[in-house]
C-alpha cells in the first residue's frame, strides 16, 4: 500500500488543520482515484437504493414504478471524491466532502502502514 500512497504526506502533523492538509488535497484525491481503479475488479455491492417513478410531476405511481440502483463500495466513494476534485481548486476551507475524502485517505494510509508493520 505504501508504494501506492508514497511518503509525500509524511510532513502533515495535524490532519485536522486545513492549512496543513489543503496543499495536498489534489494529491490525496489522486491516490484515492488510483486505488479505486486498481480495486475495480474487487468491488462489491454496498447499498441498494430504491427509486419510485411517478407519472410526470404527479404523485400517481407509474405502471413500472419501482426500480433499484445498486451502489458498489467503490462507487459510493464517488459521492464525495468527484466533488472534492472540483472544490480543491477553489476552496480554502474544508467542506464535508473534502473532510470525507481526507479521512478516507487517512484511514487507507493508516491501514497500509499497519499492514506493513505486521508483515
Amino acid at each position: 500500500m505504501q508504494e501506492i500512497i508514497g511518503s509525500d504526506f509524511d510532513s502533515i502533523q495535524d490532519w485536522t488543520e486545513p492549512r496543513e492538509v489543503m496543499p495536498y488535497l489534489l494529491s490525496i484525491v489522486g491516490v484515492i482515484d488510483r486505488l479505486s481503479l486498481d480495486l475495480l475488479p474487487y468491488q462489491q455491492p454496498f447499498l441498494i437504493q430504491p427509486i419510485w417513478k411517478t407519472e410526470g410531476k404527479s404523485s400517481k405511481l407509474a405502471e413500472q414504478c419501482l426500480d433499484v440502483f445498486v451502489w458498489s463500495d467503490l462507487a459510493f466513494t464517488r459521492l464525495f471524491v468527484d466533488l472534492t476534485k472540483f472544490e480543491a481548486r477553489i476552496e480554502k476551507s474544508i467542506s464535508r466532502q473534502i473532510r470525507s475524502a481526507i479521512w478516507l485517505f487517512k484511514m487507507l494510509d493508516d491501514f497500509g502502514s499497519s499492514v506493513c508493520v505486521m508483515q
